[in-house]
């Protein structure tokens, strides 16, 4: 993807800005709940807290919530556009926890960094990027020769809401990977407690820097971590508040279509 001026502008603009309303208007606050959640979501992954003690995590598009707390001793460095405004104006914000904070988007390479890296994690961003074979580049260079990349992305398809610019499939996820010069070691299809992060199928790739006389190609298995009657009892609660949020809605005047009608009745 060649990344041009307007590219940017239009994420800068649309994206960014409705990730700094949504983070700072709808997102919860962290509490034991959430916490467990995210313990359960790395464990699952095959990471345990103490896997990192005194090395060095890079979260890729870390938000508000720094999810690589979870990892205990470790020297975490934050990269997030956004980091400045988090901090200004979410009182709990987590980036505060972080070793370093790079307030700068992802596809900027961070020289300091080369090399470094025990583990890169990249949760729910890659879409909302502007140019992730860049990204991937630079998490590529930030890893050193031993370490791991954590790969978590919804697959939604095509969206209109201008929050996630970039389309992926199963297949060109792995692809990029791999003409990135990845080795896929794990998949995994959708999240321990739930089918994504926000809308369509989660999918996440455990990969390592490309060693010599490793194929350069993707064998790997993906592993379904939700059953079918999992998904269908997520289909039906998801249905049941949806049904609920239209009927409050209706009864407190906020349904567009009601105000319609009211309107040619009056």
């Amino acid at each position: 993807m060649n990344v041009t001026d307007p590219v940017f502008a239009q994420w800068q603009s649309t994206a960014q800005s409705g990730e700094l309303e949504y983070h700072v208007s709808k997102k919860p606050k962290p509490d034991r709940k959430l916490e467990k959640l995210n313990r359960l979501l790395f464990e699952s992954f095959g990471f345990k807290a103490g896997d990192l003690a005194d090395k060095t995590v890079v979260d890729i598009g870390a938000g508000s919530h720094l999810r690589t707390r979870f990892f205990t001793d470790a020297q975490i460095h934050a990269v997030e556009p956004l980091a400045d405004a988090y901090m200004e104006q979410i009182p709990w914000c987590e980036l505060k926890h972080a070793n370093v904070i790079h307030t700068i988007p992802a596809e900027q390479r961070i020289d300091q960094l080369t090399g470094k890296a025990d583990l890169v994690v990249c949760i729910n961003v890659l879409d909302h990027t502007y140019d992730p074979e860049t990204i991937l580049d630079n998490i590529h260079s930030y890893l050193h020769e031993d370490g791991q990349f954590l790969l978590s992305v919804d697959l939604h398809g095509e969206t209109l809401d201008g929050m996630h610019p970039v389309e992926l499939t199963d297949t060109s996820l792995a692809d990029m990977l791999i003409e990135q010069k990845f080795t896929i070691d794990h998949g995994y299809r959708y999240l321990s407690h739930r089918r994504s992060y926000g809308h369509g199928d989660a999918l996440t790739f455990i990969a390592h820097k490309r060693r010599p006389g490793e194929p350069e190609e993707n064998s790997v298995t993906i592993q379904d971590l939700r059953t079918p009657g999992q998904l269908r009892t997520e289909r039906l609660l998801l249905r049941g508040h949806s049904i609920c949020r239209r009927i409050k809605r209706v009864l407190t005047g906020e349904s567009r279509a009601v105000r319609r009608l009211l309107g040619r009745a009056a």
